[in-house]
C-alpha cells in the first residue's frame, strides 16, 4: 500500500534503525482469529540478521495467537510534540516520527538462542552487562521476529 504524503516517507534503512534503537518500547499487533491484539512490550533488536527480540510468559494470549498466526506488525514512534493552534481546531497538529514494520515471529526453543535474545533485549537498555540467571532463560519465552518490511513517516515540519 502507497503511502498518501509521500512528502512525509521515510525510506531510509539507517534512519529507521536509528528509530528502533532509540525507542524504549514497541507495539507488537498479532491477529488473533480475524480481530487485531496489540500489546506494547519491550524488546532488543540485532541489525545483523534484521531481526528484533521479545520475550514473554511461556503461555498466554500472544502465544496462543502466534501458535495460529506468526505474522505480526510492529511500530515504534520518536516523542511527539503537540503544536497548539489556538482558537481554530484544524490549526492543532502533532509533530511526529513513526515507524510500522511487518515481519514473522518465532518462538525460541534452543536455550542459548534465548539466551543470546534476552541479552540483546538487555543491551537495548543498558550498556552495562547483565548476568542472565539459565532459570529465567528456561522459564521465559522469548521470540525472534524476522523483519520483512518496514517504513517510517515523519510530520511536517513548522
Amino acid at each position: 500500500m502507497e503511502m498518501r504524503h509521500k512528502e512525509r516517507q521515510i525510506t531510509d534503512k539507517q534512519e529507521l534503525w536509528q528509530m528502533l534503537q532509540k525507542a524504549s518500547h514497541l507495539r507488537l499487533a498479532l491477529c488473533d482469529q480475524g480481530k487485531p491484539y496489540i500489546v506494547a512490550m519491550n524488546y532488543g533488536l540485532d541489525q545483523e540478521s534484521d531481526s528484533l527480540y521479545l520475550h514473554c510468559a511461556l503461555k498466554g494470549r500472544k502465544m496462543d495467537i502466534l501458535a495460529q498466526n506468526n505474522h505480526v506488525c510492529f511500530q515504534v514512534e520518536e516523542v511527539a510534540e503537540l503544536i497548539d493552534g489556538g482558537k481554530r481546531a484544524c490549526k492543532w497538529s502533532m509533530r511526529y516520527k513513526s515507524l510500522v514494520g511487518f515481519g514473522l515471529a518465532r518462538v525460541l526453543t534452543d536455550p542459548d538462542e534465548k539466551q543470546k535474545g534476552l541479552s540483546v533485549i538487555m543491551a537495548h537498555y543498558t550498556e552495562d552487562s547483565v548476568e542472565i540467571d539459565r532459570k529465567v532463560v528456561e522459564s521465559t519465552a522469548v521470540l525472534k521476529v524476522q523483519i520483512t518490511e518496514m517504513t517510517g513517516k515523519m510530520s511536517k515540519q513548522r
